[in-house]
């Protein structure tokens, strides 16, 4: 990915008793794609992952995000993809109390 993207994720196993969850946050790199993948993939079916991106992100950069994590569907893994509430900061850039893990 050329462009810039911070995101949050939270991975969660699903199901009675499933209580604990792994929430990471940064600049989506190709290393934190496979990191976030291998959390997802290892917690166990069923499970849903949560990727959160900032509001002002564009459909395009949404698209790519859905794309990186489309494979966990195939393994027992529910993929949400969402924007942030709110309003896109007019500067772009992030508040760190949002990227925060």
């Amino acid at each position: 990915m050329t462009d810039v993207l911070v995101v949050r994720a939270e991975v969660r196993r699903l199901g009675p008793g499933a209580r604990s969850r792994l929430v990471r946050a940064g600049t989506l790199t190709p290393y934190l794609v496979q990191t976030i993948t291998e959390d997802a993939a290892a917690t166990g079916r069923p499970s849903r992952l949560q990727v959160t991106v900032s509001a002002g992100t564009s459909d395009r950069l949404l698209a790519r995000v859905r794309e990186a994590f489309a494979g966990l569907d195939g393994r027992g893994v529910r993929v949400k993809i969402r924007r942030r509430r709110g309003r896109a900061p007019e500067n772009g850039r992030v508040s760190p109390r949002h990227t925060a893990a």
